[in-house]
């Protein structure tokens, strides 16, 4: 009998750990291939565990640049994630860096965002916010400051100033504490 390597080992630990889980939760190598993924994100993504392994999380994340390997701890973040059909579903995530023996491993909790009726998404529509700007006030509604979300989407401070003016001008809003009560009412964020 073979004995079992660390590599294969953490694999078969960190599986196992994910399956119990009652979230979506996929785990990546440094280089962002699959290691695992429990039933919950093959449904979220529409792939199975077997096509997931054989795909980069990169392939999948829309017109994000994932910094890979990710750096070390922990980070919060949203991102739209291509799913099998070609369809895509916007999740907010938290991924975790772990050190396992010679390689590290990110472990991904990523849970969709429930999406506003099609109307309210419509950017022909006065009154309606881009996706950036549903981006941006989730992370309000998450409690990051400007400069947080600034560093969280890489954009510029004054580029996020001026989200979050649209923002406060589109949902009618006084205040950014205003804004997330709106939107909340109105299900565009969690």
């Amino acid at each position: 009998m073979s004995e079992l390597s660390e590599q294969g080992a953490h694999e078969g630990i960190l599986g196992t750990a994910v399956e119990a889980a009652a979230a979506a939760v996929f785990v990546t190598d440094e280089d962002g291939h699959f290691v695992a993924a429990n039933r919950f994100a093959c449904q979220m993504l529409g792939h199975s565990r077997a096509d997931l392994k054989l795909l980069r999380l990169p392939e999948l994340v829309v017109g994000s640049k994932l910094p890979l390997p990710l750096p070390p701890g922990s980070q919060v973040g949203i991102a739209p994630l291509r799913r099998r059909d070609g369809t895509n579903v916007t999740v907010r995530y938290q991924v975790r860096t772990l050190n396992g023996g010679t390689r590290g491993f990110a472990v991904w909790v990523a849970s969709p965002r429930h999406m506003p009726r099609s109307s309210t998404l419509d950017a022909g529509t006065p009154g309606t916010l881009s996706e950036r700007e549903l981006e941006i006030l989730q992370l309000i509604a998450d409690g990051l400051e400007n400069d947080a979300i600034a560093k969280e989407l890489f954009i510029s401070r004054e580029t996020v100033k001026s989200h979050v003016r649209r923002i406060l001008q589109k949902l009618g809003a006084h205040s950014r504490t205003y804004a997330v009560a709106v939107a909340l009412r109105r299900q565009l964020v969690d």
